[in-house]
C-alpha cells in the first residue's frame, strides 16, 4: 500500500469570487548580501538567477512576506550550510506578496490534484473549488518564478528553443533547492510548470526525464503531497507536526498516514496521563508511540520521518509544540536522538548537493543517489550511518503495513 494516491487531474470552474488584479499572487527574488546603511537586512532584489553559477534557492515558508523573513531563510544556508564547508556562493530566496490570494486554498487545491487521500471522491474534491479565484488554482507567482529561476536552465536565452541534454541537465544541477513548508508547495508547483514548458519547447519524454532527476530539492515539513515529484525531493517529517502532516492537532477526513498518526499520537498520550495517575489498568491498554525513524521511497514520498524532533519535560510532553513544524535550523541544542540525526541527514544531503553543483562548472556531472546523498565523507561516521539506513528502509515498510492494518481495523468497527 502506498501512503499516496495520485488522482487524475480534473478542470475545475473557480465559484463565488470575482477574478480581477486584487487577487493575483507576485512573489520576489533576493539575493542575501553585507548589510549596509540603505541595506539593513542585507538582501537585495534580483531580476533572474544566473544559469551558469553554483548557488542556493532558499523557498521559504508563506510568513516570507517580507525582506527580514527572506534574508533570514537564506542567513540560515549561510551560517549552518556553507560556513562549515568554507564556502562562499550566492543564496537566494524569496519573498511572497499574496495580496487576496489564497495559499492555503492553492494547497488545498494542489493536494485535491495529487491526492494523499485515497478515499475522496469528485464531490469532495469539488468542495475544495468553491470560492476560490484563477489565481488560487494557478498562482501568478509560481509563473513568475518560473521564469527566474527554471527558464534560463532549460532554453536559450529567448526561451524559445530548448537546449542540449547535457547542458540542461548540468544548468539545473547548478541549483540546490531548499525549502520549508508552503516552499514545498511551490516547488512542486514549479516542477509542474517546467514540465508543462519543456513539453511545449520540444523536450522528449525521456529528456524531461533526465533534466527533472538533476533537480534537487530539500524539503523540511512541506505542506504539499509526497510520492509525486519527479525530481529529486527529499522530504524531512515529523510525526508531531501540527501543520503537515496535522498529526497532533486533528484528523483529516480520509487520510489513511495522517488518521494514523494523529490516533497514535493520542493513544501514547492517554497512556502516559494513565501511568502519571496510577491506572495500571488503562495504561495498558494503550500503546506508547515508540516510532523509529522510518525512509519511505520515492514513490511513497521519498521521505524522513521522525517521531518527535524536540526534547520534551513531564511537565511540557502533553503541550502542542509548534516548533516541530516552525523550526528549520540545523543545530542539535535540544533535540532528541532522532531529531540530530534527521538534522545531520538533510545537512549532509545539502552539502552534497552543494559539493555536486561545483563540479558542473567543469562539465555535466550527474547528481549522486540518496544513499551516496546523505553521507559526510566520515569514514566512521558514514558506516554507522549506513546501518542505520538499512534500519530506516525497512522500518518504513513496516510502518506502510501498520498503517494499512490500522484502517482495516477501523473499518471493520464500523462495520464496513
Amino acid at each position: 500500500m502506498a501512503l499516496l494516491k495520485i488522482n487524475s487531474d480534473k478542470n475545475f470552474i473557480p465559484t463565488k469570487k470575482e477574478d480581477n488584479t486584487s487577487f493575483i499572487s507576485t512573489i520576489e527574488l533576493g539575493l542575501r548580501e553585507a548589510k549596509t546603511t540603505d541595506n539593513k537586512f542585507g538582501w537585495s532584489i534580483v531580476d533572474k538567477m544566473p544559469y551558469d553559477e553554483p548557488c542556493v534557492l532558499y523557498l521559504g515558508g508563506d510568513g516570507s512576506t517580507d525582506d527580514k523573513a527572506a534574508n533570514g531563510n537564506a542567513k540560515i544556508i549561510e551560517e549552518y550550510i556553507l560556513k562549515p564547508l568554507g564556502l562562499k556562493i550566492p543564496v537566494y530566496s524569496v519573498k511572497y506578496s499574496f495580496s487576496k490570494h489564497n495559499a492555503i486554498k492553492s494547497r488545498g487545491i494542489a493536494f485535491s490534484k495529487y491526492r494523499a487521500n485515497p478515499l475522496n471522491n469528485e464531490a469532495d474534491d469539488k468542495k475544495i473549488y468553491n470560492n476560490v479565484t484563477a489565481d488560487d488554482i494557478n498562482p501568478q507567482y509560481i509563473d513568475t518564478l518560473y521564469r527566474k529561476v527554471i527558464e534560463p536552465r532549460i532554453t536559450s536565452e529567448d526561451g524559445k528553443e530548448k537546449l542540449s541534454l547535457e547542458e540542461a541537465c548540468r544548468r539545473m544541477r547548478m541549483m540546490t533547492i531548499v525549502a520549508h513548508c508552503h516552499g514545498g508547495f511551490v516547488a512542486l508547483e514549479l516542477e509542474k510548470k517546467m514540465k508543462d514548458e519543456m513539453k511545449k519547447i520540444g523536450y522528449s519524454a525521456d529528456e524531461q526525464k533526465q533534466i527533472l532527476s538533476q533537480m534537487l530539492t530539500i524539503a523540511h515539513a512541506p505542506a504539499c503531497a509526497l510520492g509525486v515529484a519527479k525530481s529529486q525531493m527529499i522530504s524531512f517529517i515529523t510525526a508531531s507536526d501540527t501543520v503537515w502532516p496535522k498529526s497532533v492537532t486533528r484528523r483529516v477526513a480520509n487520510n489513511l498516514f495522517n488518521n494514523y498518526l494523529y490516533d497514535r499520537n493520542q493513544e501514547h498520550n492517554i497512556h502516559f496521563q494513565a501511568i502519571m495517575g496510577g491506572n495500571e489498568e488503562r495504561a495498558a491498554k494503550n500503546r506508547e508511540f515508540n516510532l523509529e525513524p522510518c525512509y519511505f521511497s520515492a514513490e511513497q514520498g521519498n521521505a524522513f520521518l521522525i517521531r518527535e524532533k524536540w526534547q520534551r519535560t513531564q511537565k511540557d510532553m502533553f503541550e502542542v509544540n509548534f516548533a516541530e513544524h516552525n523550526d528549520v535550523g540545523y543545530g542539535y541544542a535540544g533535540k532528541t536522538y532522532d531529531g540530530k540525526l534527521m538534522t545531520y541527514i538533510s545537512a549532509n544531503i545539502i552539502k552534497n548537493g552543494i559539493k555536486n553543483s561545483l563540479l558542473q562548472k567543469e562539465g555535466f556531472t550527474p547528481l549522486p543517489d540518496i544513499e551516496s546523498l546523505i553521507y559526510s565523507g566520515n569514514k566512521e561516521a558514514d558506516s554507522k550511518l549506513s546501518s542505520m539506513w538499512k534500519k530506516m528502509i525497512a522500518n518504513g515498510k513496516a510502518l506502510r503495513n501498520e498503517v494499512f492494518q490500522h484502517f482495516m481495523v477501523q473499518r471493520r468497527a464500523r462495520g464496513k
